[in-house]
Order: C-alpha cells, then sequence, then structure tokens
C-alpha cells in the first residue's frame, strides 16, 4: 500500500465530512471520520491508534497526542490537536 499525503487536500477532506448537527448529543459524540482521518495520517509516519480506546480512554487520547506531536509533520500535529484535545478533556 502507498499513501501519498497533500496536506492541504487532506486538511479540506477532513474538514469536508464534518457537518454541524442540531442534537446537543450528538455534538459530545467524536467526529469518527476526523478520527479516522487522524489514524491514517499517523501510520504514515509509523503511528497506530486504536480508534474505539480512544473514543472511551481519555489518558491513552493524551498518550496519542503526544505521540502525535513527535511526529515530523505540522498536518498530524494539527490534526491530532483538533481532534485529541476534545477527547482529553471530555472524560
Amino acid at each position: 500500500m502507498s499513501i501519498v499525503m497533500n496536506e492541504m487536500e487532506s486538511v479540506s477532506v477532513v474538514s469536508a465530512h464534518a457537518a454541524p448537527s442540531a442534537d446537543p448529543v450528538a455534538d459530545e459524540s467524536p467526529d469518527l471520520v476526523a478520527l479516522v482521518d487522524l489514524k491514517w495520517l499517523m501510520y504514515a509516519y509509523g503511528g497506530w491508534i486504536d480508534v474505539p480506546r480512544l473514543c472511551r480512554d481519555s489518558a491513552y487520547a493524551g498518550q496519542c497526542l503526544e505521540r502525535a506531536l513527535a511526529m515530523p509533520s505540522e498536518l498530524v500535529h494539527r490534526t491530532a490537536r483538533r481532534v485529541l484535545l476534545p477527547l482529553i478533556g471530555s472524560h
């Protein structure tokens, strides 16, 4: 498998999937498309994320954020902050 990353396209793809919700309960749940995008971004740099665990374990989310911020990609850094910081603060 070959992963080709264009930072501008990846950013627009990530944001294109997130649709605002009128349901306040749905707004509290994580954006699964963004989580999967982050999973594959990190995979491209040798990282791994267990998405189901990430959704229920804020300590694990913090560890994933630390690993993401250590990677050599600004796109990974921005995406991880956007996706993981709400999970860390929500549990």
